[in-house]
């Protein structure tokens, strides 16, 4: 098994209070740790952004937060839906990285980053989510997709990497 990690929608223009600020910064350390992870393993990180807002892609809030500026992915999406899988690359770029699973990352928890889980179901893909590594406009958001979904610790994963390196 290997997996693909998904950073989902952690753009300026969604940090749009106190709250949320603060659920994307402690989403943010767990994300940077993960894809240095990832990143030394050499499995795949896959930022998707959200165009979704007035100018799209030239939107000054497409960009990333800076706490994830300088995440340098294995691959971009720009989607315009909450399900990352809706309508882009995402599922091709997947099969070219010839992984099995996805672990999700990012925000909002209660509408993209549970459409992505969905989508990835529907699409055959073994999705699970970042514990600590999501962020919402509500914390009990974010507990909530935690408590309702299969979650991996940043742990979990170091061990599932280190047992599936030759």
């Amino acid at each position: 098994m290997k997996l693909a990690f998904l950073i989902i929608d952690m753009q300026k223009e969604f940090n749009t209070s106190s709250e949320t600020e603060y659920l994307m910064q402690e989403a943010s350390e767990y994300i940077v740790w993960t894809h240095r992870l990832f990143k030394h393993n050499h499995w795949p990180t896959i930022v998707i952004q959200d165009a979704d807002m007035p100018d799209g892609k030239n939107n000054p809030g497409y960009a990333m937060i800076d706490a994830l500026s300088s995440i340098e992915a294995d691959a971009y999406v720009s989607k315009l839906l909450p399900n990352s899988f809706w309508e882009t690359e995402l599922n091709t770029i997947l099969k070219g990285y010839n992984v099995d699973s996805v672990l999700l990352s990012g925000f909002n928890a209660a509408y993209c980053v549970t459409a992505t889980y969905f989508g990835a179901l529907e699409r055959g893909w073994q999705p699970s989510i970042l514990k600590n590594g999501i962020a919402s406009h509500k914390e009990r958001y974010v507990l909530q997709a935690q408590e309702l979904f299969d979650c991996l610790s940043y742990n979990q994963i170091a061990a599932f990497i280190k047992s599936s390196s030759p």
